[in-house]
């Protein structure tokens, strides 16, 4: 059985050579624990949380085996304010026993006490007052908390991300029709978006992440797509 949680507040090298190991099913938790070791600063209320089987990640300590891994923000709201990626994840549907829903099912116990206690520390109930909102949740993860009630679905239900390979993409060398050309996005093309979609998003943010849209000669934009902060194609349109 899993201990206490660990809570760092700074992203160990260690954990992102770990998870590096387990890619392609922890790529949205190693895209975003990247981010934040490039990010300006550190958001006060930022955690990374981590549960496993072999105790705390620390120089010399065993490679842990089964482990579960969160990025919260708090004071992220409305935005997403956590992800989560457990070892769970990594086995076929077919292959995953009692033994490792238990397993796995205790970490996540462990680490829902850790949120409890940082909303209670943070003192967030105006900020988040009834949940936290977490994205990228695979669907196996997801089936242990909802026995617990632990999450429900936003109202628009749940989204599907799919896995790409870059190199298996087809190329596409046709021009745009005339009267269209491509650019980036500005704030004013950021507010335009958040209007066009009911993602919780801000303008502010969309306009720090990569971007590219398609307007019309007047800077109308017509479709846009922007690289969210997990590395995955996000707001396509």
């Amino acid at each position: 059985m899993p201990g206490e949680a660990q809570i760092l507040t700074s992203v160990p090298d260690g954990l992102l050579a770990l998870l590096t190991e387990r890619l392609p099913s922890s790529l949205t938790i190693l895209r975003r624990l990247q981010l934040a070791t490039r990010e300006t600063g550190s958001a006060p209320h930022a955690r990374i949380i981590v549960a496993s089987d072999s105790g705390r990640l620390e120089d010399g300590s065993a490679k842990p085996r089964a482990f579960t891994v969160v990025y919260v923000n708090c004071s992220a709201a409305p935005e997403t304010q956590m992800f989560m990626y457990s070892t769970l994840e990594d086995k076929s549907q077919g292959a995953i026993s009692d033994d490792d829903r238990s397993e796995h099912g205790a970490q996540l116990d462990s680490v829902m006490e850790v949120l409890i206690r940082l909303r209670t520390e943070f003192d967030l109930e105006s900020i988040s007052p009834n949940c936290l909102l977490l994205g990228g949740l695979h669907s196996d993860v997801r089936a242990i908390l909802e026995k617990s009630g632990r999450v429900r679905p936003r109202p628009s239900g749940y989204y599907d991300k799919w896995l790409f390979r870059v190199e298996g993409l087809p190329q596409s060398e046709l021009p745009l029709p005339e009267g269209m050309h491509w650019d980036g996005a500005t704030l004013a093309d950021c507010m335009l978006v958040v209007s066009r979609t009911h993602l919780p998003r801000t303008a502010e943010t969309l306009s720090t992440l990569p971007s590219l849209m398609i307007k019309l000669e007047d800077e109308t934009p017509i479709a846009w797509a922007f690289l969210g902060v997990d590395g995955s194609l996000s707001s396509l349109h």
